[in-house]
């Protein structure tokens, strides 16, 4: 009774604590976007036959944000499930990751393989390109290349999930520094000094999103060893 009342512990500020969450979540559904918007300012400025580019270009990115946006529930989805294992152990978490990105890789290759053999139909019904100019030829080249990178997209956004249930919100930032300046050198390279237009763009967005998903598996794998670690001690 004597001894001095502890005192309760400091909790940061709501808002505080609400932007530590939110902005690595925003960061990460901007990711694809800016990807889109790189893409589009290359074309424009570097590429050949750049107003039949930008027209291709301008469809894809309506078509491939609205995916995008769709996709980005992975990332609140997994980081709801990955944060429920937590608390049961570490073994618990990681089967609860492996199985998020099992079910994001296979939504991914879904999307991709629908969006692949829709593509004829949305470019000439859907979006009403036509031949003049090679404006469809170069929107169905952009959409079916980009399409290939769908399931990284996918299991991107479980990754960021992962990171983010565990109270990760350093890797997004990284993550999509490192895939816009990936697509800036490489739109340099295949719009501006190779030609190959919509298509080398879309080369580049694909590889580019690689990159970020490399950035973050890391960082996953990282997390994954050490609660392996931990659990063995």
């Amino acid at each position: 009774a004597g001894g001095a009342a502890s005192e309760p512990a400091k909790h940061p500020p709501a808002w505080r604590a609400i932007a530590t969450a939110s902005l690595p979540l925003f960061g990460a559904c901007l990711a694809e976007p800016t990807l889109t918007l790189i893409d589009t300012a290359c074309v424009g400025r570097f590429g050949t036959a750049r107003a039949a580019g930008l027209a291709a270009l301008s469809v894809n990115a309506a078509c491939f944000d609205l995916i995008s946006n769709v996709l980005a529930t992975l990332c609140t989805a997994s980081t709801n499930v990955i944060g429920a294992a937590a608390p049961k152990g570490p073994a618990a978490a990681r089967r609860a990751t492996l199985v998020s990105v099992f079910i994001g890789a296979s939504i991914g290759t879904a999307v991709s393989v629908a969006l692949i053999c829709a593509s004829g139909p949305l470019v000439r019904s859907v979006f009403k390109l036509g031949p003049a100019a090679g404006v469809a030829g170069r929107a169905l080249a952009y959409m079916r290349i980009r399409a290939l990178g769908v399931p990284v997209v996918c299991v991107n956004y479980v990754l960021y999930g992962a990171v983010l249930a565990r109270g990760d919100t350093s890797v997004a930032a990284p993550a999509v520094a490192a895939s816009a300046l990936c697509n800036i050198c490489l739109d340099l390279l295949l719009v501006g000094r190779l030609g190959w237009s919509t298509a080398g763009a879309a080369v580049a967005t694909v590889v580019s999103t690689g990159v970020a998903c490399a950035v973050v598996l890391r960082a996953v794998l990282g997390v994954l060893r050490d609660e392996a670690a931990a659990g063995e001690a």
